[in-house]
């Protein structure tokens, strides 16, 4: 629901329906990827998809409202040990439990925070999971098929990235 008064002591960025979408969620989700991310890419390759990030973080924020949305609506829900392996896996890429409890401490997260943010992505993906295959199952793009992964939009333009997944 609408909170005006954490409205009014972060900075409004967005309303998606009666949800407030503030400075202070964007700098959240922008950790959270962050730790999500360092545990797959290193370097130049980090900075480079931290900084996409940066630039795209407000309207991801708002698509992601709107899907999660869609997921409540329809009573998604995600097993906690599905949750748990995704936190081990994170955890797994600091060199010790020490070195992630500091990274949370310095960004303000706690381990619950993760949580709900790994829930919240895992019904993300099971809505456009769902959306996608509820339209169709495989791309034949010249004779090579490809799985639906992602989805985004621009403009009120739906648009799904596929990966490739095999080549017979």
């Amino acid at each position: 629901n609408l909170n005006i008064a954490s409205a009014i002591e972060d900075k409004l960025v967005a309303i998606v329906n009666d949800e407030i979408i503030t400075e202070n969620d964007v700098k959240e989700f922008l950790n959270v990827l962050f730790l999500q991310l360092s545990s797959q890419l290193q370097g130049e390759e980090l900075k480079a998809e931290m900084k996409k990030a940066e630039e795209e973080a407000v309207d991801r924020l708002i698509e992601d409202k709107l899907i999660l949305q869609e997921a409540k609506k329809k009573g998604l829900i995600i097993e906690d040990n599905d949750i748990e392996q995704k936190l081990k896996a994170i955890k797994e890429s600091f060199p010790s439990q020490t070195e992630f409890d500091l990274y949370l401490k310095m960004h303000k997260l706690s381990l619950q925070d993760i949580k709900d943010k790994i829930r919240d992505q895992i019904m993300m993906r099971q809505i456009v999971e769902e959306e996608v295959n509820r339209d169709f199952d495989w791309y034949v793009v010249s004779d090579k098929y490809y799985e639906p992964t992602s989805i985004g939009s621009t403009e009120g333009i739906i648009m799904y990235t596929c990966e490739r997944v095999c080549d017979d």
